[in-house]
């Protein structure tokens, strides 16, 4: 079975890679022997943390009805440049292949 993580993020945003959290100040260093341990150190995963973040984000929209760019939801959701988007795997397509 293959796993995915799908990008969830914000166009230009403070962490613009989908593979790591490295902010937009540090991209300078691109290439560099410190930029890789970083990127390695700081690597982008669909955490416990971040699905519970993605879930609040998402109850102050849907049951409380705060605009997607609200300062309740940027609060939640902007330090890691995520965006409110819950992903399903489908157990029927997982079986599939």
């Amino acid at each position: 079975m293959t796993r995915v993580l799908l990008a969830t993020l914000k166009y230009l945003a403070n962490c613009p890679c989908t593979r790591c959290m490295v902010e937009k100040a540090q991209i300078f260093a691109m290439g560099s022997k410190r930029d890789m341990k970083l990127r390695r150190k700081k690597k982008r995963i669909d955490s416990r943390p971040r699905q519970i973040s993605v879930r609040d984000a998402r109850r102050q929209i849907f049951q409380f009805g705060r605009p997607v760019n609200s300062v309740v939801v940027e609060g939640i959701l902007g330090k890691h440049s995520g965006v409110p988007t819950h992903v399903r795997i489908c157990r029927v397509c997982i079986e599939a292949h």
